[in-house]
């Protein structure tokens, strides 16, 4: 566990490894890791390097959730319960209020005790990760399905173009009929 927010520094060989291409990377989710450590280091990720344990689990008819993966595969370590409300309450915006003294953002130091079991929380999802990782390593990915994931992720990458001038007037037009309308829903 490296915490950033308390001023910890990524060691050396763990960055060397993330960024080297020829390292394999491995996460249930690696499309979500993927893209949020090319977002935070600025340099891309691409898919080729990345295996995604959770399609691998899907191909397995198994369910698409990490905890749904721990249960049904009876894994006696599983998910921290309150690990959704931690994410929650460090990773969204919440409403400024008098009662959490006007701030949007909770951050490490708001809630010492809270950060601590996230990151407990952050750790027990990498050791369940890495136990069904490697009771799935006994079955192999389709070719089929690899190559479907890795053009998946590169089509996520590119994204979409889109006319913003198209979407604003798409926009407007809602907002006039919905107001033209609106009183039709009145009783």
């Amino acid at each position: 566990m490296v915490d950033f927010a308390k001023g910890e520094v990524l060691p050396r060989e763990v960055f060397e490894a993330l960024t080297d291409e020829s390292v394999i990377k491995t996460a249930f989710n690696a499309a979500f890791e993927r893209t949020c450590l090319a977002a935070y280091f600025k340099r891309p990720m691409k898919p080729k390097q990345w295996r995604c344990t959770a399609v691998k689990a899907l191909e397995l008819w198994l369910p698409g959730s990490l905890e749904g993966v721990t249960k049904a595969m009876n894994l006696e370590e599983g998910k921290l319960k309150e690990g959704k409300e931690l994410i929650k309450f460090f990773s969204m915006s919440c409403k400024a209020t008098g009662f959490n003294k006007g701030i949007s953002r909770n951050f490490p130091s708001d809630a010492e005790e809270r950060w601590a079991l996230f990151k407990a929380y952050c750790i027990r999802d990498v050791e369940v990760e890495r136990t069904i990782r490697n009771k799935l390593d006994l079955f192999r990915l389709s070719k089929f399905e690899d190559k479907l994931w890795f053009l998946d992720q590169e089509i996520n990458d590119r994204g979409i173009r889109a006319d913003q001038q198209l979407i604003d007037k798409v926009l407007k037009c809602i907002n006039t009929y919905d107001e033209a309308y609106l009183w039709r829903l009145q009783f």
